[in-house]
């Protein structure tokens, strides 16, 4: 057994930021933002300087303009440090042996990893181990960020806000995933990708090196066992590129009369545009929004208020959009749920409330 063990470590941390606002113009004022960061402990990280310029404008009373750009840094968290490692259990497609048609002794022949897959009782699918440790080597995570858009005050107790946003991350701290870890094995060893084509990592690559100290089969000539996955050791690294875009929406409304009391309508909508990322320099940049990307790609929030002498009643609901479904075969239906309070004040001391969630 391997447990989490006693994860303890220390860093010291050391910030300072100032920010200004520039009025340039009666309509028009810049927003300047510094801040300097010094983390002290067992990583190489030690410090970095981060910026942010926003510009707001109003060409009319009721009218705002608003952009920005800043640079983001963020140490790595303490955990994916120091943890001593951890262990855990699943079943897996040995993809070598599967691929090479040899295993423990047994020559089945070359198969394609969905040939293995759909058999259950192939004999290169089997459980096997796989830990998780902190890594000392782990480099600080830099980003950049854009946002435009505008706020409308329709007219009173109306207001309508839209913007747009554009976050790209470099070396984001990520986990290899043992899907990952065993293709690019049985690639390095073969010479040859799924599809036949030729893999571009030499076997004595350092990339090849790296994923075969992630694996560990058991040395015992003769037996049964020969060979056998005995451990994967799903490490921490830095992602090479992520990068997300969307629309952020926002609409409010308020209104009293003196008959029916006050009503208040607020809608969220926020939307992914684009999801891309890779995981290594020399990757294919992929757009994951529309392919094999298991959150949903939109959110709609919303809720309906009325509040008059004791009474407060609220139906507050949440959509989130068509996401893929755990078999990758297709995508799911959107998922809605509501959530109604209704209130009542009997006396200033005395208050019950009855509450509806999901």
């Amino acid at each position: 057994l391997t447990s989490s063990g006693d994860t303890d470590g220390e860093r010291d941390r050391y910030a300072v930021g100032v920010e200004f606002r520039v009025p340039i113009l009666d309509t028009l004022t810049a927003n300047i933002a510094g801040r300097w960061d010094k983390y002290d402990d067992i990583t190489a990280v030690d410090d970095a300087m981060t910026h942010q310029l926003g510009l707001e404008w109003r060409p009319f009373s009721n009218l705002l303009l608003r952009g920005s750009y800043a640079t983001s840094f963020r140490a790595p968290d303490m955990q994916l440090v120091y943890a001593q490692g951890a262990a855990s259990y699943s079943t897996i497609i040995d993809e070598y042996a599967c691929r090479s048609g040899e295993y423990l002794g047994q020559t089945t022949g070359p198969r394609t990893r969905e040939q293995c897959e759909a058999d259950t009782g192939d004999v290169t699918r089997y459980q096997t181990q796989s830990r998780i440790a902190g890594n000392p080597l782990l480099k600080e995570e830099e980003g950049e960020s854009w946002g435009y858009g505008f706020v409308w005050d329709i007219m009173e107790s109306m207001s309508l806000s839209v913007d747009y946003y554009r976050v790209r991350l470099e070396d984001k701290a990520s986990q290899l995933t043992s899907a990952y870890i065993l293709e690019n094995e049985a690639n390095c060893r073969l010479g040859v990708k799924r599809d036949g084509s030729p893999f571009e990592q030499g076997a004595d690559s350092t990339f090849c090196q790296n994923i075969y100290a992630m694996i560990t089969r058991t040395d015992a000539p003769g037996t049964a066992l020969d060979g056998r996955l005995q451990g994967l050791n799903t490490a921490y690294i830095n992602t090479a590129f992520q990068e997300v875009s969307g629309v952020d929406a926002n609409f409010k409304y308020r209104i009293d009369t003196d008959r029916m009391g006050r009503f208040a309508l607020d809608l969220g909508y926020t939307i992914r545009l684009t999801d891309k990322s890779k995981q290594f320099e020399d990757d294919e940049l992929v757009d994951y929004r529309d392919a094999w990307d298991y959150d949903p790609r939109s959110r709609v929030r919303g809720s309906l208020g009325w509040s008059y002498n004791d009474w407060n009643v609220n139906l507050f609901g949440t959509r989130l959009g068509a996401n893929q479904n755990w078999a990758e075969t297709g995508r799911l239906k959107p998922y809605i749920t509501y959530n109604l309070q209704v209130a009542h004040q009997f006396t200033p001391d005395t208050k019950v409330e009855f509450t509806v969630v999901n």
